[in-house]
């Protein structure tokens, strides 16, 4: 659900958010009674066209959800022309007064690829902090690659954790690389606004 042309009305989140976590919920069941064996956990999945609204609190909602399920997603709209399911408002170019709380939120930390299976991701656009948790899997001798959007959300710099496995990226990088160890262990990787400590 969403409102084009502008902000929710009042109690709107809190009827629409409900059903979108069970759209969410139906979708990755069906996805488990699609697994193979060369897919197990199903076919990949997208949520594509979401949007068309400047209003920061359904796109936080949305994206969140989508992080929640590990659910890649592609904004609606970018540019501003004649769609009537969209409007001149909500397109991120032109700019608008209302492009830069939309891009704060849409700007978010994520992992591009995972050396193994991925079983939780959350990023806060209000804190800067992402989180992000997989099995490794040792066959895998890529990285793990987490963009960061350090002009966005780090302007100060970043924080980078990781236990279960080594961060290989300089310090600072726009792309966070995560080498796994030797086994098949659960890796957890933070990240913070800000200098480490000490």
């Amino acid at each position: 659900m969403h409102v084009p042309n502008g902000p929710e009305p009042p109690g709107y989140g809190s009827i629409c958010g409900p059903q979108e976590r069970i759209v969410f919920t139906e979708r990755s069941a069906e996805r488990a009674r699609d697994s193979t064996p060369e897919q197990p956990g199903g076919p990949a999945w997208l949520l594509s066209e979401f949007g068309a609204t400047t209003d920061t609190a359904d796109l936080a909602r949305v994206t969140a959800d989508a992080d929640a399920h590990l659910t890649g997603w592609m904004y609606w709209q970018w540019l501003d022309y004649d769609d009537p399911t969209g409007s001149h408002t909500s397109g991120l170019w032109p700019p608008s007064t209302r492009t830069a709380a939309m891009l704060d939120v849409l700007s978010r930390t994520y992992a591009s690829a995972v050396a193994g299976t991925p079983t939780a991701m959350s990023f806060d656009p209000l804190s800067g902090r992402f989180r992000l948790q997989f099995r490794a899997d040792p066959r895998i001798t890529a990285p793990t690659v987490i963009f960061v959007p350090v002009s966005t959300h780090y302007p100060r710099g970043y924080c980078a954790s990781v236990t279960g496995a080594r961060i290989t990226s300089v310090p600072g990088a726009p792309h966070l690389d995560v080498e796994n160890g030797p086994g098949d262990g659960v890796v957890t990787v933070s990240i913070a606004p800000g200098s480490c400590p000490g």
